[in-house]
């Protein structure tokens, strides 16, 4: 996995983050003006006190995003639920001006969801278990028995159908109390 792919979901979150905060303060500013403008005229403004708690739910947001965003480049290795959180802040950053005017939401959105796409991949659980052990790959079909030609899964080590032992296959262990012959 190429670094760029790792840090395209953080960044995008983070920019929608900081585009969320940004609204946030702006509509908090709006709404902290109309209440002062209409206190001094003596105007009843009903609409101002949703304003400045969507403003101050948007900077919240943003700062949260923002974080988890910078958390999610910082630790790849929890790249999916970083990257769902990210996505339920982005649908709750919707209560200040529509996520940051929708453009904050849709780069927190794009970004969670490349979080959750793009992850690191790691080497030992990249490869096989059998590539691991040191043995051949085993086929992801099976075997097919060389007595009824009965396909058998890779992990049997005999034939379901004839009972009859699978090329180098070992049998499971025989327990300690069976007599010996």
């Amino acid at each position: 996995m190429t670094e760029d792919k790792l840090l395209a979901g953080p960044i995008l979150a983070f920019v929608g983050g900081i585009v969320v905060l940004v609204y946030g303060v702006y509509e908090w500013y709006q709404g902290s003006t109309a209440q002062s403008l209409a206190s001094v005229v003596g105007f009843p403004v009903g609409s101002a006190g949703g304003a400045v708690a969507g403003g101050i739910a948007g900077v919240v947001f943003g700062i949260i995003i923002a974080v988890s965003a910078a958390f999610a480049a910082i630790y790849p290795d929890y790249h999916a639920s970083l990257g769902a959180w990210l996505l339920l802040l982005g649908l709750f950053s919707l209560v200040s001006l529509g996520g940051g005017n929708g453009v904050g939401f849709l780069l927190v959105v794009l970004g969670g969801t490349a979080c959750m796409v793009y992850g690191p991949v790691d080497a030992e659980r990249a490869t096989a278990p059998s590539a691991r052990r040191g043995e051949p790959p085993k086929p992801a079909y099976g075997y097919t028995c060389p007595a009824c030609a009965n396909l058998v899964s890779p992990d049997a080590w005999a034939c379901e159908r004839c009972g009859k032992l699978m090329p180098r296959r070992n049998k499971p262990e025989e327990s300690e109390s069976a007599p010996d012959a």
